[in-house]
């Protein structure tokens, strides 16, 4: 088994010996945290073009108003 870590110990995955498919064993959680922002991002840019993923946002936005609201 053969562990890399591209970002100094942040992240780890494991892979075996000449395959190139690895897979996730450790990630910080500033690094899984930046990891969604980007993907946020790219879900917000994808909802230009689809009208359902447009709307799926709008009711997470719904949801979290609503949640923030209770707990005020």
């Amino acid at each position: 088994m053969i562990y890399e870590s591209p970002d100094g110990g942040k992240t780890i995955y494991s892979r075996q010996e000449g395959e190139l498919s690895r897979k996730l064993i450790k990630q910080d959680s500033s690094v899984a945290l930046r990891n969604q922002w980007y993907l946020w991002y790219d879900i917000i840019k994808a909802a230009e073009n689809s009208h359902t993923l447009a709307n799926a946002i709008k009711q997470a936005e719904t949801i979290y108003a609503l949640i923030k609201e209770e707990k005020t």
